[in-house]
């Protein structure tokens, strides 16, 4: 998806500086800074402030992009099969990602439901988000750290269906974790959720490489949240 160059803003040093990326936030407020907001009665795009008052605009994206989360206009509806239908087995062992997973990470010798060695029993798997640890493979999730919901809601929504089932089984956002906490967190950002302080820096940290990789639009309370974030995790202290 292409990055808009009106709506491209630029970290700090703590994120831009560091790690290069650019990231797009949506803005707070029902005007923005030029005076104007989506009309959602016929979906238009009206000003009432500034030098563009009383013009109108059918430019969506432009609209969108000037709105806070909840008043955004997404044409398309978040369905978690246009992202994940199972999880893939590309080497055809039998083994899907899941499972690969659940092996890699185990701390102990693991168990499988079967001679076959399709599907993991047991194993021991420490749960980054609150620091437990857990015996029974039916009680992990696999967590995308940017929820399928919340990527949809920031950009998703414009991305072919290769494109949408690439970030769902992209490694690099994703993290074994108990079940009840995956529930818990639900389509949450940073601003809403966030998991045990030890692991916040690296939680914070994914969230900002995964949006930039993804060019999501994060909003801009929960870009403020990684922000803050990674200032303390600079801190000798």
């Amino acid at each position: 998806m292409p990055m808009k160059s009106w709506g491209l803003v630029l970290l700090p040093a703590i994120c831009y500086g560091v790690l290069g990326i650019p990231i797009s936030i949506a803005h707070e407020g029902r005007l923005n800074s030029e005076g104007c907001h989506n009309q959602s009665s016929d979906r238009t795009y009206h000003c009432h402030q500034g030098p563009l008052t009383g013009q109108s605009f059918a430019n969506r994206a432009q609209a969108d992009s000037n709105l806070a989360d909840t008043e955004r206009f997404i044409p398309q509806n978040y369905r978690r099969e246009d992202y994940l239908i199972s999880w893939t087995d590309k080497d055809g062992d039998c083994q899907n990602l899941r499972h690969e997973m659940l092996i890699r990470g185990s701390l102990s010798e693991i168990t499988f439901t079967n001679p076959k060695k399709c599907t993991v029993s047991t194993g021991k798997w420490l749960d980054p988000y609150t620091g437990a640890f857990i015996n029974q493979a039916s009680d992990i999730d696999v967590d995308h750290v940017i929820p399928l919901a919340y990527a949809h809601r920031h950009g998703g929504y414009s991305w072919s269906a290769n494109q949408k089932r690439t970030f769902a089984i992209d490694e690099s956002n994703l993290l074994l974790v108990d079940d009840g906490e995956n529930q818990f967190k639900g389509a949450k950002g940073p601003s809403k959720y966030l998991p045990r302080k030890e692991f916040q820096c690296e939680y914070a940290r994914t969230w900002l490489l995964v949006a930039g990789k993804y060019k999501l639009d994060l909003q801009k309370q929960d870009l403020d949240t990684i922000r803050e974030i990674l200032i303390l995790c600079q801190s000798p202290n």
